[in-house]
């Protein structure tokens, strides 16, 4: 009854066996792979460009029977991942606004798989495609980059098709890339009696190869260089040669994929399409900002929920808008400027007297009307009087009465506008006394 219960799995691992002795004597001693290809040769390579007209970019990239979709979407600097506070300590980066996403979904290797979160294969290669990517990306680029990698059908070096039909979907979108990257997987057959002398490098590696091989070398660059690599490797180890030729062949491949990506796309779109948001800066002065933002940037949600235009705080003076399309845009500098005509208020030269009228009391202060209208300002207790008040009316003030004022302008730093009645209330003290 064992031996019937182990039969099964032994018979599996014989073949197994036999499977992978064959392959390797087939490319060690006949120098051709089980698809016929020679050893330095790739897989049918076809690239489709635009695939959705909607999408900002989009890339459909098939190498043999590997086949990942690209997408990529502009979002706004404010959707950039910040990494937490104790990572940023500790030396981490401090704004990722260039993302990959990998999915390897069951149907890719013709299975049934229940839906679930990212596995540690698909981190991995995200990670590895995203590496090899993310050097080129431009160093001033006003949006946050989402890239999505789906794989509809793999046979072998998924994440090296990703970093591909990336990078034709970055130029699709209009990302002026600092070079194209390209990516290719570099396998090898030794001889199990000398493996460091009888050996075959194979270019383009697929999944039986790397099911029977000894080597996975994933190799993504640029005609200037390389971005980003990861080695697996069944031996040992490699020698010096060994890597060094591995190296070169990878070059080569590599050099190969460009060459085909360059036909499907000779360089980055020369605009974006109208689905790509707009974003501009615009710079405002430091009080008027304060409108925006005070009492909880209640204006500036106004302004949001009325255009769907992100507004963010780029620095003191400038605000970054975020729209859907340039009409939406012109429809939010309208708001702002309409807010900003109806809190305008008059300048008046450095130290005159102003006759004002008081509108509004509390604790802090009154809130007066200037002679010649527009939006009302407020004068905080210290200004009120020469001596401390916790409330106007210790200082005989009252709704409706007219007093007088000093303009003493804006405040350079913040642009607050700076009146004061301490002034006149001491010359008014020293009339009564007379």
């Amino acid at each position: 009854m064992s031996n019937s219960k182990h039969e099964p799995a032994m018979i599996s691992s014989v073949f197994s066996l036999y499977v992978k002795s064959q392959i390797r004597n087939l490319i060690l001693k006949k120098g051709l792979r089980v698809d016929g290809r020679k050893l330095d040769e790739f897989r049918p390579i076809n690239i489709e460009v635009d695939v959705f007209k909607k999408l900002h970019g989009s890339c459909l990239f098939q190498r043999g029977q590997t086949q990942v979709f690209s997408t990529v979407t502009f979002d706004s600097v404010e959707a950039a991942f910040h990494p937490d506070s104790i990572s940023q300590m500790l030396g981490s980066q401090q704004k990722k606004t260039f993302m990959l996403h990998y999915e390897f979904p069951g149907y890719a290797t013709n299975e049934i798989s229940a839906s679930r979160g990212a596995n540690r294969r698909e981190i991995g290669h995200g990670a590895l495609a995203e590496k090899a990517l993310k050097h080129v990306i431009p160093d001033e680029f006003p949006y946050s980059i989402r890239r999505a990698c789906q794989v509809l059908e793999s046979n072998g070096s998924s994440s090296m098709a990703s970093a591909c039909g990336g990078s034709v979907a970055l130029l699709d979108a209009g990302v002026r890339l600092k070079n194209p990257v390209g990516g290719v997987a570099i396998g090898l057959m030794t001889n199990p009696e000398k493996p460091d002398e009888d050996y075959r490098l194979l270019t383009d590696l697929m999944g039986m190869e790397d099911y029977a091989g000894d080597m996975d070398f994933k190799i993504a660059g640029t005609e200037k260089g390389f971005t980003a690599m990861q080695l697996d490797v069944k031996t040992l180890g490699l020698t010096r040669k060994q890597l060094k030729e591995s190296l070169e062949v990878g070059d080569r491949g590599v050099k190969f994929v460009l060459g085909k990506m360059r036909a499907a796309i000779s360089g980055p779109r020369v605009q974006f399409k109208p689905t790509v948001p707009v974003v501009e800066v615009v710079s405002i002065e430091h009080f008027k900002r304060l409108i925006l933002f005070r009492n909880g940037a209640y204006n500036l949600k106004l302004i949001e929920a009325e255009t769907g235009v992100k507004i963010s705080q780029e620095d003191d003076t400038h605000v970054s808008l975020f729209a859907p399309n340039p009409e939406k845009l012109q429809q939010a500098k309208d708001l702002m400027q309409k807010l900003f005509d109806e809190n305008e208020v008059k300048e008046y030269p450095y130290g005159k007297m102003l006759h004002v009228e008081i509108i509004e009391m509390s604790d802090r202060g009154v809130m007066v009307k200037l002679p010649d209208g527009g939006a009302p300002i407020f004068i905080p207790n210290v200004r009120l009087s020469n001596v401390p008040i916790k409330h106007p009316s210790a200082a005989g003030l009252q709704v409706g009465q007219k007093i007088t004022i000093q303009w003493l302008g804006r405040d350079p730093t913040t642009g607050q506008i700076r009146v004061s009645r301490r002034t006149t209330a001491g010359l008014s003290s020293q009339a009564a006394n007379s």
